[in-house]
């Protein structure tokens, strides 16, 4: 069912409210500024080269100006976001391990997010997401290991 003209523009406030929060205001693969997708995988705001990148991962994203995103999705976010995303997905990160990439270097980037996402090589478990208003029973399930050169979303 399609959603009301008001439930939209409801949801894109929350969003751009999201948008406005610290650690949202840069892409949080890359650190450029200004993100305009969203990673529904991870629950991460991410900019347009990198939303390229996880669409080669088979990352669920979306434009935040363009898509109409359902109410779980717009929970998911609010409970996501990526200083969540980063006490989960770098929790164990130094640059001494692997150096950010530069904004313009998309093999870089690549790498970068096939060791965070795919090897999982700095993962922490617990790290990340705060639970739901409905509880621990109901907060995301953690993404499952991917094998090497299997690009299927978990």
């Amino acid at each position: 069912m399609a959603q009301s003209k008001a439930q939209e523009e409801k949801q894109q406030k929350i969003l751009r409210g999201l948008l406005q929060e610290p650690g949202n205001k840069k892409c949080f693969d890359c650190n450029m500024k200004g993100p305009v997708y969203a990673n529904l995988t991870h629950a991460t705001f991410v900019c347009t080269t990198c939303s390229g990148i996880h669409r080669e991962f088979n990352h669920r994203v979306k434009s935040i100006s363009m898509a109409t995103f359902k109410p779980e999705e717009i929970e998911l976010l609010k409970r996501g976001g990526n200083d969540a995303a980063r006490r989960r997905w770098l929790a164990r990160w130094t640059p001494d391990d692997f150096p950010e990439p530069d904004t313009t270097d998309q093999a870089r980037i690549r790498q970068f997010m096939r060791l965070k996402y795919i090897d999982r090589r700095w993962f922490r478990e617990d790290g990340g997401m705060s639970a739901p208003p409905g509880g621990a029973d109901s907060a995301p399930k953690p993404v499952p290991k991917q094998q090497p050169g299997d690009f299927r979303s978990p």
